[in-house]
């Protein structure tokens, strides 16, 4: 894995912060999901996967984040009801797989870097790159 993500300070005020454990596990999502479309196959049919999204099964996420299945469910629901992400199921049965999208990613993921300092970005973004504004 190579590449980095964008963190605003502005994720200091959102709710996501409040809580170390979603707060880390937001920052697994961040690093996990694709920084550049695939292709993946489940059963016999052919998904594309674009840069912001992953696709995994529950379980795998309940190891990555160290918890059970029913957690990471209610997770993904919390942020799906905050507009941070969208989830649908791909395939059925055993094969089945879960299509994760952070919502808003090409927007504040570019390619390329952006002028800066040694001691900085020279931009300030004017939204948190990670999570949507709150409504």
């Amino acid at each position: 894995m190579e590449g980095w993500i964008k963190i605003h300070r502005s994720i200091l005020s959102h709710w996501i912060w409040e809580d170390e454990r979603y707060f880390r596990w937001w920052m697994i999502i961040l690093l996990r999901v694709n920084h550049t479309d695939s292709k993946f196959p489940v059963g016999d049919k052919l998904y594309e996967c674009k840069s912001g999204q992953s696709y995994r099964k529950i379980e795998v996420w309940a190891d990555l984040f160290g918890c059970g299945k029913k957690t990471v469910v209610r997770f993904f629901k919390m942020l799906e009801n905050d507009g941070m992400v969208t989830t649908k199921t791909v395939g059925s049965g055993n094969r089945r797989k879960h299509l994760l999208t952070v919502e808003n990613w090409s927007e504040y993921q570019h390619e390329g870097t952006e002028k800066g300092t040694e001691k900085g970005i020279a931009r300030k973004p004017k939204t948190h790159p990670n999570v949507p504004s709150n409504k």
